[in-house]
């Protein structure tokens, strides 16, 4: 028994960063994540030629101890329950994953080129 020491589980948020051409390329991203993921995040960096860095993060986490700092276990018996909540967590996420690349692969051809491509 290691007393003092605790143990969390963690789930943390899909997060998925893109470098973009230029800001008309994160647009069309934007567009085709739509309400899968909130608050897109933008970071323009001009020297690059106007690349800009798009942030795509999930909302699905939870972080709760298994053991506590007292030795505590305030969870032991609720190991299925434990193993649903992540696992229905963690489909929801692949399951919005699948639909941005759905989404993106769904891009008028012309349209996405003249956003990603060369």
């Amino acid at each position: 028994e290691n007393r003092g020491s605790s143990c969390w589980m963690r789930l943390e948020p899909f997060l998925l960063r893109v470098w973009c051409r230029d800001l008309e390329a994160a647009k069309l991203l934007i567009a085709a994540a739509g309400t899968l993921f909130r608050k897109p995040g933008l970071l323009w960096h001009g020297a690059e030629g106007g690349c800009c860095l798009l942030e795509l993060r999930g909302a699905e986490r939870f972080e709760l101890p298994l053991v506590t700092a007292g030795g505590a276990q305030p969870y032991v018996g609720t190991e299925p329950w434990l193993r649903e909540l992540a696992n229905t967590d963690l489909h929801k996420t692949w399951a919005k994953a699948g639909q941005l690349l759905r989404r993106v692969k769904a891009l008028p051809e012309a349209e996405a080129a003249a956003g990603w491509g060369d």
